[in-house]
């Protein structure tokens, strides 16, 4: 790639920039602005003003346009939606602040999910950030949900798990959990899973909140959790169902299956 001049001064006192890859193009945020800069040949696709002078996450979506739609968490401004093609602000929701973790697209229910540190879920319109429904907690949401099929799962900074059903918002069961989420909640093998960040990985089923057996000791603090990607029947219709754990004492822990028997979707196994 071409150096790229101007800047000066010591990156670490940059902080944590948003950046997002969709479609060959890396877009990244910086002085207030959505830069896109084609990953190839390093041209700068597009640029955007965003209305508000801070983001704490991008998050590319699919979208009508060229590009798709790219989402912004903007902390206490709320959220926006740019059009990545043109730069663009679709809309902007400053009312859902302040937003943690990251705002979560289901385009196909023309819904965005973000939570905020207040405790309130909210989901929008994705075509034009209206809000659709809200509930209020007493406890505030550090990560984003987790939808599977028709329902969203999302994990309180008071150890608490809340199903929803979509697209209405009505709530289907709360269950507790054994500590504060070190993640958001994960599907693996037909399981909802929620690590916690004093070391343990919790079991439940997606459909009546009840545990699957008992907590699981990892034997360390949890910093953070990441299911393989690309979570799909394989050829021969298994899947590949793997976590991966990063600890406080600098240690990688991958976690797979015990059983080579194919879980059932909506029974999962132990």
């Amino acid at each position: 790639l071409p150096a790229v001049k101007g800047g000066g001064g010591d990156a670490r006192q940059i902080g944590r920039a948003p950046a997002a890859l969709a479609a060959g193009v890396l877009y990244f945020v910086s002085g207030g602005s959505v830069h896109g800069t084609r990953i190839g040949d390093g041209k700068r696709e597009v640029e955007a003003v965003l209305p508000g002078p801070l983001a704490t996450a991008l998050v590319p979506a699919p979208g009508e346009g060229q590009g798709g739609t790219l989402l912004v968490a903007l902390g206490d401004r709320g959220a926006a939606a740019v059009d990545a093609a043109s730069g663009e602000v679709q809309w902007h929701a400053d009312a859902v602040g302040p937003v943690s973790g990251d705002p979560l697209p289901l385009p196909e229910d023309n819904l965005v999910v973000v939570g905020n540190r207040r405790g309130v879920l909210s989901a929008l319109r994705f075509d034009s950030g209206r809000p659709r429904w809200q509930w209020r907690l007493s406890e505030g949401f550090r990560h984003p949900p987790l939808r599977i099929r028709g329902r969203l799962f999302a994990a309180t900074e008071a150890n608490t798990v809340y199903c929803y059903d979509l697209p209405g918002g009505d709530e289907e069961w709360r269950t507790a959990l054994p500590g504060r989420p070190a993640a958001p909640p994960l599907r693996l093998g037909g399981a909802l899973v929620v690590a916690t960040t004093d070391g343990q990985l919790v079991e439940f089923s997606p459909v009546t909140g009840m545990p699957i057996g008992q907590p699981r000791d990892v034997g360390g603090e949890i910093l953070g959790v990441v299911r393989r990607r690309g979570d799909a029947p394989a050829e021969d219709g298994w899947r590949d169902r793997r976590l991966f754990l990063g600890l406080r004492d600098g240690r990688l822990l991958v976690l797979g299956p015990v059983t080579t028997r194919r879980p059932d979707e909506e029974t999962p196994e132990p």
